[in-house]
């Protein structure tokens, strides 16, 4: 019986004497330091910039680092099944299940730096200082470059190596087996594992030329793209476990190059033709040395590879044939495979022999360095995000609002969706729907297609379909006070400019500042009329503005009023006070004094019986008259306003103003109240709607127009305006409050594709509908919110409605909202500058569906949108990866935000596609469904478990069941039955001849094939 061999570890343990860095001890007790880091390169990333920053982030580190130090990383490619929490909710449920134990690859890395301990430095105490002081210097120079290194402690440690040792990097309870080392690889229990090398000493099979990134040339549409120089590890196959082993040394720099130019000198000698090149390439790399000041290294690459027995060699082949593609040929030695595995552990790097390292500069090694990483899911502090795919198909999370927000990628939520028919926009569009209403999100959809009537069937939302006789309607003019600001008034002036010149019109200068007056004096007087006494309480200045507001000036007003008081004046041959002999400041009493000596002498009794003289008569008469507007008090006011008025003119208003002059003061503005009470009356706005401002604009702007003598065509703004009134052909669309509930609706879809070609109802509507969103966004101030224009945003894409999309993007952002548009066509967009100044330049996040359609003509497409060398490559990748195998149906976009995108899949579960689809026949069969069952999660599991049962993919059971026109009965199925034993996979195309041909209801046709059938 032969004695079994222990497997030693090549560890004395973990020294944890400063908890801020456990160092791993070897044999010989050199320390090492096992950092975790994510490699910063983004797999796909499309820019090989990144790659460069990678490999000059880690010269960086070999130069911290310096001699006698060894640096590995290691990078472990592994297997696992995907798997989350199942929802509540229905849809997200089968979305779970649609994913639930989906295998894909992970990639964990690890940098281990180790100091080879000599005999002075072993128990130097300055030396083990040192080298903490170095790892934590390098360890901040890792993060900030965005490598998030995490210096892993014992128990993290301990595990790594046992997870190494069994090839295990996903089971939450390792069991070690036994280990069983040959010249062809190591048995792990039922696992089978292969140590190669990469780089035979003995032959050094590279390519010429190296770089820390390759460009793809396998595949047309990703040609020129930059991919790791090791990037196939990503693909490679039937494997459980990979170990991508890399391994610098630093020698010391003077010794290395002295025994260089000795081999250098020895060949020299003996003339031979491989001992030139020999002597010709350590030329060259002194001269690298010399001129681009790199060290000099010993650097060793292997990979360990774990997978079942049968599947190993096709594992092995692939990765000797990618490697072969690259130039590089593996050593086919197999004798030291323990050898090998054992320094694939962390720190163990020194036993590696002679053969299997090679001398090469540090550049030229990092280069062989793998850089990229996996996506994963983002962070969602403020818990709202949204699910997609990577690119091997796995459902990720991302933050396209908070996160997005918080660390700097957008400055507003809004976002631009652009993708040609059947690129997958409805769709793409459909799942991001589904995944807002999850969350404390309002959402309202303008549509031209009727792409969202099952998400809104499913969701319970409120579908509205614009028809002549309920027509969609609102009152855009009935707001608050508090809801009138600027952007409200220049909406409405938008609005007036667009009933009246149409989308395409174009308002002038005078016309924009006519109806924008026209609107202020509205809000003015409708407002002012609901504040009781605010005439009575107005100062001058305000009262002047008020009368302005309907175009009168308020120096008529003063003039008019000094005419008549003159004129009144003028009625008295003499002074009223010359008259009773008083001064302007005698009292009531002198006044009355004054009047009876008159009155006495004068007085007509006086004369009975005699002939009165004729001017006894006047004065008594003229007395009488001025102790009647003398003994009261306002009339005695009103005259001596009368009085100053004759003396002084509209130009001399600054002085009595000044308060200089109460009494006319107060006289001038008891005028301006009389004309402003006048006014108000005239032009009184009881209730506001666009019948009433209709009323008011055609009384005001005459005046407006005869006040300041300009130039507005006020017949054809009667005229026109005149349709959406009472009476109107468009009565109803202005002057109709908006239903009240759709505030309080989750989701609203309005259909407007009845109206899409009628030029004047198209855009109103539109703006309607947007009115309504703002009106709800400031009503449901918790709420998120959202607003979806599909191609409807065509309608408003003119130079009169420019300003109102700056006035939506800007409100919406302030009320925690986002506005989405949607548009298929690329010569919608392309020189349509309301698009690129208003719409694009306001959305942030950018959602490009597959661009191959318009590749062609592309040049004008990134200018618009901004789109640079790097994100383009990034752009035609979508739909153009060899990524489909093992994944149901989908399609990819691309998002970006603010510079920078990534790629997601779209794909859903057969219960969400069916909700989704745009396609007629399908929609018409999950309907019938769904109203058979009398609800969405219902019809749809039947509909899927009916198609299961019948045998038949989704396109020929979809035309089953609109065949018959009802769901799946167990005679039917029968039927079918029959039908397929028949004619196989043309089952469902026989049956439907058939029953055409009978002339038949469907009803009677089955019940006749039923009994042949039993027959």
């Amino acid at each position: 019986m032969s004695k079994k061999k222990v497997f030693k570890l090549p560890y004395i343990g973990v020294e944890t004497e400063d908890d801020r860095l456990h160092l791993l001890l070897g044999t010989r007790g050199e320390p090492s330091a096992v950092i975790k880091i994510a490699n910063p390169v983004l797999q796909y990333c499309a820019d090989p910039n990144e790659y460069t920053r990678f490999h000059q982030n880690l010269l960086n580190v070999i130069q911290i680092l310096g001699e006698g130090y060894l640096l590995q990383k290691l990078d472990v490619f592994s297997k696992d099944t995907w798997d989350a929490h199942t929802p509540k909710e229905y849809l997200q449920q089968k979305y779970v299940e649609h994913f639930k134990g989906r295998v894909h690859a992970v990639i964990f890395t690890y940098l281990i730096i180790t100091k080879p301990q000599g005999k002075k430095t072993a128990s130097s105490k300055k030396s083990g200082d040192d080298f903490k002081g170095l790892i934590f210097k390098v360890t901040q120079a890792l993060d900030t470059n965005g490598f998030k290194p995490q210096l892993l402690h014992q128990k993290d440690i301990d595990l790594l190596v046992l997870r190494i040792l069994t090839m295990d990097f996903m089971s939450k309870n390792i069991v070690m087996d036994n280990m069983v080392p040959s010249d062809t690889g190591i048995r792990l229990g039922e696992k089978q594992t292969r140590c190669l090398s990469l780089i035979d000493i003995d032959r050094i099979d590279l390519p010429e030329k190296v770089s820390p990134y390759i460009l793809r040339s396998d595949n047309e549409a990703m040609k020129g793209f930059p991919v790791d120089t090791m990037a196939f590890l990503h693909q490679v196959p039937g494997y459980d476990t990979i170990i991508y082993n890399q391994v610098i040394e630093i020698p010391q720099q003077v010794h290395t190059i002295q025994k260089l130019q000795l081999k250098q000198r020895r060949h020299s000698g003996i003339p031979d033709p491989e001992n030139d090149i020999c002597v010709a390439d350590i030329e060259k790399l002194l001269e690298d040395v010399a001129r681009e000041n790199q060290l000099l290294v010993n650097a060793h690459f292997s990979l360990v590879i774990c997978a079942g027995e049968k599947e190993l060699p096709k594992t092995i082949n692939y990765i000797e044939n990618a490697l072969f593609l690259q130039g590089i040929i593996p050593s086919r030695n197999s004798y030291n495979q323990l050898e090998l595995f054992r320094a694939a552990l962390p720190g163990n790097g020194v036993e590696l022999k002679n053969y299997d390292l090679y001398l090469t500069t540090s550049d030229a090694a990092l280069s062989f360095f793998f850089k990229e990483a996996l996506p994963v899911s983002e962070p969602a502090p403020k818990g709202f995000s949204i699910c997609f795919t990577d690119r091997q198909g796995i459902p990720i999370r991302i933050d396209p609002a908070d996160y997005s927000w918080d660390i700097g990628r957008i400055g507003n939520r809004n976002k631009f969706v652009l993708g040609p028919s059947g690129s997958g926009k409805s769709f793409f569009m459909n799942a991001l729907i589904e995944q807002y209403l999850l969350y404390n999100m309002d959402v309202v959809i303008v549509d031209t297609g009727d792409s969202y009537a099952g998400i809104s069937a499913y969701l319970d939302g409120k579908y509205i379909t614009y028809k002549p006789e309920k027509p969609i309607a609102m009152n855009p003019f009935a707001i608050t006070r508090d809801e009138y600001n600027l952007e409200k008034k220049d909406f409405l002036t938008t609005l007036i400019g667009l009933l009246w010149k149409g989308s395409d019109g174009k308002l002038s200068q005078v016309e924009s500042d006519v109806i924008s007056d026209v609107v202020i004096a509205y809000y003015k007087n409708y407002f002012r009329t609901r504040e009781a006494g605010w005439i009575e309480n107005a100062s001058i200045r305000e009262l002047e503005d008020h009368l302005k507001g309907y175009g009168v000036n308020p120096g008529s007003v003063f003039e008019a009023a000094k005419e008549s008081l003159a004129e009144k004046l003028g009625k008295a041959e003499k002074d009223y006070y010359q008259m009773l002999g008083l001064s302007q400041s005698a009292t009531d009493e002198e006044i009355k004094t004054a009047y009876r000596r008159l009155a006495m002498t004068h007085h007509p009794d006086k004369h009975t019986g005699q002939e009165i003289e004729e001017t006894d008569s006047d004065i008594f008469i003229a007395a009488t008259e001025a102790y009647d507007v003398l003994s009261d008090r306002q009339s005695r006011e009103n005259y001596d306003t009368a009085r100053l008025l004759t003396t002084l003119s509209w130009s001399d208003q600054q002085s009595w103003e000044s308060g200089s002059m109460q009494s006319l003061s107060a006289a001038y503005t008891n005028l301006l109240k009389r004309k402003a009470i006048e006014l108000d009356s005239l032009f009184k706005v009881e209730s506001p709607s666009f019948n009433t401002f209709y009323e008011f604009a055609t009384c005001l702007v005459p005046l407006i127009r005869k006040k300041d003598e300009i130039k507005f065509d006020f017949p054809s703004f009667r005229y026109v305006l005149k349709k959406f009134c009472k009476g109107g052909e468009f009565e109803s669309i202005l002057n109709e409050e908006a239903d009240r509930s759709l505030f309080s609706e989750r989701l609203i879809v309005f259909e407007i594709d009845n109206i899409k070609e009628n030029k004047i109802l198209f855009p109103i509507v539109t703006l309607i509908i947007m009115d309504i969103f703002l009106q709800k966004m400031r009503f449901r101030q918790g709420q998120r919110k959202a607003l979806i224009i599909e191609e409807a945003w065509k309608a408003i894409a003119s130079p009169m409605m420019a300003g109102y999309i700056l006035y939506l993007y800007k409100t919406v952002r302030k009320f925690n909202g986002e506005a989405i548009v949607v548009t298929q066509e690329l010569d919608d967009i392309i020189g349509n500058a309301v698009v690129k100044d208003s719409i694009i330049a306001n959305s942030d996040t950018l959602c490009l569906l597959d661009q191959t359609k318009f590749r062609d003509n592309y040049q004008s497409v990134e200018k618009l949108l901004s789109i640079s060398e790097v994100e383009k490559r990034k752009i035609f990748t979508v739909n153009n990866l060899d990524n489909r195998a093992n994944r149901g149906p989908f399609k990819e976009v691309y998002i970006r935000r603010r510079s920078t995108g990534e790629v997601y899949g779209v794909e859903v579960s057969l219960h969400q596609y069916l909700t989704y689809t745009t396609e007629k026949p399908e929609k018409l069969a999950v309907e019938t469904y769904t109203s058979a069952f009398g609800n969405y999660p219902d019809g749809l599991e039947n509909f899927v478990s009916h198609m299961k049962k019948c045998g038949l993919p989704v396109s020929k059971f979809v035309q089953l069941v609109n065949i018959a026109g009802q769901v799946l009965t167990d005679q039917l199925f029968d039927v079918l039955s029959s039908y397929k034993e028949q004619y196989g996979n043309n089952a469902v195309i026989h049956l439907q001849k058939d029953f055409q041909e009978s002339g038949l209801e469907f009803s009677q046709w089955l019940d006749y094939q039923s009994k042949t059938v039993s027959a």
